[in-house]
C-alpha cells in the first residue's frame, strides 16, 4: 500500500474513534456543538495527513502523461524536493507564455515561468540558478493543484496540451 493509502486508513480510524468518543461525550454532556467542533477538527487533521499524498499522486500521474505525450517534456527540478501539487514543466517547442494563453482559452489555469518572476515577464532567477538557460526558463509553465483538483481535470489538461502541441486529437 502507498503512504497515502496508509495515511488515509489511519485518518479514517482516527476520525471514527474521535467521532465515537465525541458522540458518547455529547450524549453525556448534551453538547452537540462540542461534538461537531471535535469532528471538524478531526476531519481537518485527516485531510492534512492525506492531501499531500493525494497531490503527489496526481502530480506523478500528470508528469507521466505529459512525458507519454511528448518525450522531450521536462519536469524542472525533477530530482529536487518539491511541494506536492506544484510543478514546473518545460516544453521545448513552445513558449510558456503561448502555451498558457492557449490553455486559458480552453479554461485551464497555469502560469508561465515560475512564481518568483511571473509578474515581471523576466526569466526566473530560481530557474536560472537551477542551470536552465533563459530560453528554457521562458519555455516553462507552472501548474498548481489543490484540494479540488481531480484526475479527470488533469487528464483533460494533458489532452488539451496534446492538441496545442499537435500531438493529440
Amino acid at each position: 500500500r502507498t503512504a497515502g493509502a496508509v495515511a488515509g486508513t489511519v485518518a479514517t480510524e482516527v476520525a471514527h474513534t474521535a467521532g465515537t468518543v465525541a458522540v458518547e461525550g455529547a450524549k453525556k454532556a448534551g453538547s452537540v456543538a462540542k461534538t461537531l467542533a471535535i469532528l471538524a477538527a478531526v476531519l481537518a487533521f485527516a485531510e492534512k495527513v492525506t492531501e499531500p499524498a493525494r497531490l503527489e499522486s496526481l502530480s506523478d500521474l500528470f508528469v507521466s502523461a505529459l512525458k507519454e505525450l511528448e518525450g522531450r517534456i521536462v519536469l524542472n527540478g525533477e530530482k529536487a524536493p518539491r511541494r506536492a501539487g506544484i510543478l514546473n514543466v518545460r516544453f521545448p517547442d513552445i513558449s510558456g507564455e503561448e502555451l498558457v494563453l492557449k490553455l486559458d482559452r480552453a479554461g485551464i489555469c497555469a502560469s508561465p515561468g515560475a512564481a518568483c518572476a511571473s509578474r515581471e515577464g523576466k526569466a526566473s532567477h530560481v530557474l536560472l540558478s537551477m542551470g536552465l538557460s533563459e530560453t528554457q526558463t521562458k519555455n516553462s509553465v507552472r501548474f498548481s493543484f489543490g484540494r479540488d483538483t481531480t484526475k479527470a481535470q488533469l487528464e483533460e489538461t494533458v489532452k488539451t496540451i496534446g492538441i496545442i502541441l499537435g500531438k493529440g486529437e
